[in-house]
């Protein structure tokens, strides 16, 4: 449970708008061309967006 609970709050620290690029990629394993069609993204949007992600990310656990 407090594994579910930290990774909930990693989710909640990476925002609504950058969530779901990041939850299809990195916790369902979703290709990046996958996730931008699924998501409905431009081709390449999606790299953009899952830097993103990333970087709030690295920022919540405090290594960006």
């Amino acid at each position: 449970l407090s594994a579910a609970r930290r990774v909930e709050q990693a989710l909640t620290a990476v925002g609504p708008r950058l969530r779901p690029i990041l939850t299809r990629i990195c916790i369902h394993g979703d290709s990046l061309q996958l996730a931008e069609t699924g998501l409905g993204l431009r081709r390449r949007q999606g790299k953009t967006v899952l830097k993103q992600a990333l970087q709030a990310l690295a920022d919540h656990y405090g290594i960006g």
